[in-house]
C-alpha cells in the first residue's frame, strides 16, 4: 500500500511483491475507503438489518459488487453474491434468518454402507450371490476387451 501510496503502479507493485494484481487492487480500495482499518480482518456475522441495508443500497444506487463490498467492508463478491441470491430465491426475510453451517438436509443425509453385514442367513446368502453376479459381468466384459484388443493387432499385422 505504501509503494502504490508513493506513486507506483499496481501492476509493478503487484510483481515486485509476487501477489496477484486483483487482490492488491482489492486491498488498495478497501485502504482508500476505511484507510487501515479497511485491512484488518473481516467480521464474518452480519445480521439481517445490516445484509437489507446493504442490498437497498446495492439496488438503489446501482452500485458494482465490488464497490459494495468496500463500501460495507464485506470480505468478498460472493457474500454479497449470497445474498442477492437468498433475497431473489427465498425474499427479503429470509435474510434475517440464521443459515450457517449445514442445511438440515445435508444433516439428515447419512451415506449407508451398502455391503453391510445383512441380519440373516438369507439376507447374507442373497448378498453374497450379488456380489459374485457382479463380479461375473466384470470378469466378462473384461475378457470381452481383451479380446478385441488381441484382434485389433492381428488384423492390422494382415494388411
Amino acid at each position: 500500500i505504501r509503494l502504490v501510496e508513493k506513486g507506483q503502479s499496481i501492476m509493478s507493485t503487484s510483481d515486485d511483491l509476487d501477489i496477484s494484481p486483483s487482490l492488491l487492487l482489492k486491498w488498495w480500495d478497501y485502504y482508500k475507503a476505511h484507510g487501515l482499518d479497511g485491512l484488518k480482518p473481516f467480521r464474518n456475522h452480519y445480521s439481517g438489518e445490516f445484509k437489507n441495508q446493504v442490498l437497498k443500497a446495492y439496488h438503489r444506487e446501482k452500485l458494482t459488487l465490488r464497490a459494495t463490498c468496500v463500501r460495507f467492508h464485506l470480505s468478498s463478491d460472493s457474500v454479497l453474491l449470497k445474498w442477492l441470491s437468498i433475497e431473489k430465491e427465498q425474499g427479503n426475510a429470509a435474510l434475517y434468518e440464521e443459515n450457517r453451517g449445514r442445511s438440515q438436509k445435508m444433516a439428515a443425509k447419512k451415506k449407508t454402507n451398502k455391503l453391510a453385514v445383512p441380519k440373516t442367513r438369507e439376507q447374507e446368502l442373497e448378498q453374497q450371490l450379488k456380489e459374485l453376479k457382479l463380479e461375473n459381468e466384470f470378469l466378462k466384459k473384461l475378457h470381452a476387451l481383451i479380446q478385441q484388443e488381441e484382434a485389433i493387432p492381428s488384423k492390422k499385422r494382415r494388411l
